[in-house]
């Protein structure tokens, strides 16, 4: 019984499928402002505060998802707003669309393992 457990609390959900969600949405919405760029003369200050404009908007929500909604300890919550925060901060939807893509399957996945033991 005690295996059981552990096999379950280790199979948790790396990132809450909300915060997967949020990345992927934001990140074709800030597509949209990048297509603009080209078409638009701006400075590096201006360059500067669109990036550091991305990364608020990925880090502080996915933060405050994994800490609140997930009770994550806020250090790795912390971490994990981060890291969702740099994949989106890299030009056009690759990188935070395939993040976002690849944990939420890893969500799905975790869920359905988790299901299955149950009805064991």
């Amino acid at each position: 019984m005690d295996k059981r457990k552990k096999k379950t609390k280790a199979l948790r959900q790396p990132v809450h499928a909300a915060a997967c969600v949020y990345i992927i949405v934001v990140d074709w919405l800030w597509f949209m402002v990048e297509l603009a760029g080209p078409f638009a003369s701006r400075g590096f200050w201006a360059s500067a505060a669109l990036v550091a404009a991305v990364f608020v908007s990925g880090f502080v929500p996915v933060m405050l998802i994994q800490g609140l909604m997930t009770q994550d300890e806020w250090g790795k919550s912390f971490v994990k707003g981060a890291l969702m925060g740099i994949a989106l901060c890299i030009p056009y939807p690759v990188v935070g669309t395939f993040v976002g893509v690849i944990l939420l399957a890893t969500v799905r996945f975790s869920l359905k393992i988790q299901d299955e033991e149950s009805d064991e």
